[in-house]
């Protein structure tokens, strides 16, 4: 997810070890995001990709899912709607996020 949109959906085997899945992961991001923002562990005032699992997971609820299939089509349809500018205001959120962590001394903030 960038400013510029949620690019496309990928799936990943939720079968794998949660070990394999970490360092998939790492490699990914590694190749593809060559600026990351490391926030501490834990820490869900700052995770702004849960607005949009939220945001996805609303949207799916109001089909009738049949199979796994038509799950993967559905989401694969409700990615492709969320806007640049649900993504671009997320993105540009993080600053009053990290201020409202710095203000709370790592507490929980509103967000």
């Amino acid at each position: 997810m960038s400013a510029g949109g949620v690019g496309e959906l990928a799936f990943i085997d939720a079968g794998q070890r949660p070990q394999a899945y970490s360092e998939d992961c790492a490699v990914i991001l590694a190749v593809h995001c060559k600026e990351q923002l490391h926030t501490p562990a834990q820490s869900p005032d700052l995770n702004v990709i849960e607005n949009l699992w939220s945001q996805l997971e609303k949207a799916v609820h109001e089909h009738e899912i049949t199979s796994k299939e038509v799950l993967k089509t559905v989401l694969k349809e409700e990615w492709a709607k969320i806007s640049v500018e649900t993504t671009k205001t997320l993105v540009e959120s993080m600053s009053r996020r990290l201020q409202a962590v710095i203000q709370a001394k790592g507490y929980a903030t509103k967000y």
